[in-house]
């Protein structure tokens, strides 16, 4: 796998978002310093991450079908959920749950796509 960047580290912190997002907090080892230059190269950079107790290899990762188009940018799926959350959390009561909501309306415009195919 090229440009990838690996070196152990321990989970110390894991905090929800509202959005369904969570942060993590991190700790590494200590780093050599060519490590370290990659290591802040990706700061603030839209990243993939993989999470395993052993070292991870190139059959462990899939790579998904929506990359960004550009650096640091969210894919287009993303994108529209977090549009959608914004549309739950302003214009509902929150009666369900916001991935609940998220799946009904992917349904609904699913089905109204689904509707106009010959």
């Amino acid at each position: 796998m090229k440009n990838t960047f690996q070196c152990s580290a321990q989970v110390r912190q894991i905090k929800t978002l509202v959005d369904g997002g969570n942060v993590l907090t991190i700790d590494t080892q200590e780093l050599k310093p060519d490590d370290m230059v990659v290591l802040f190269q990706l700061k603030n950079k839209q990243i993939w991450c993989a999470f395993k107790e052993t070292e991870v290899i190139d059959t462990d990762i899939t790579i998904p079908d929506d990359l960004p188009e550009f650096k640091g940018e969210k894919s287009p799926s993303k994108r529209l959920k977090d549009h959608v959350w914004q549309l739950w959390d302003k214009c509902t009561n929150k009666n369900i749950e916001f991935e609940t909501y998220w799946r009904n309306y992917v349904n609904k415009h699913c089905n109204a796509i689904k509707e106009k195919l010959p």
